[in-house]
């Protein structure tokens, strides 16, 4: 949902978590708040609300980082490289377990 919203060129104020740090970067392409801080949440939504210039400098560079993680050729490659790892560790006798 984080890297959508993104990808529409609107800034996102999301969550600390890891996930969404790789996805939103504070201040550049959104803002970052503290999940159980609701005066962090306000101040980052207002902020944003309240300067639509740096709000849409936001958007448009959440959307350019998002177009460039999600490019297909990368994340064919990312994929290539996942399934060669995982012929490389079947080869040296690492099976997957069943439990």
């Amino acid at each position: 949902v984080v890297a959508e919203a993104a990808a529409t060129g609107r800034p996102v104020v999301a969550s600390e978590i890891p996930p969404f740090r790789e996805l939103v970067a504070d201040g550049l392409t959104g803002r970052i708040a503290q999940l159980d801080d609701p005066a962090a949440w306000a101040a980052a939504i207002t902020g944003l609300l309240g300067d639509r210039e740096r709000a849409g400098a936001m958007g448009q560079a959440g959307a350019a980082h998002i177009a460039r993680i999600s490019a297909p050729d990368r994340v064919a490659d990312l994929a290539l490289a996942a399934y060669e790892h995982a012929i490389e560790r079947w080869r040296g006798g690492a099976r997957a377990t069943r439990g």
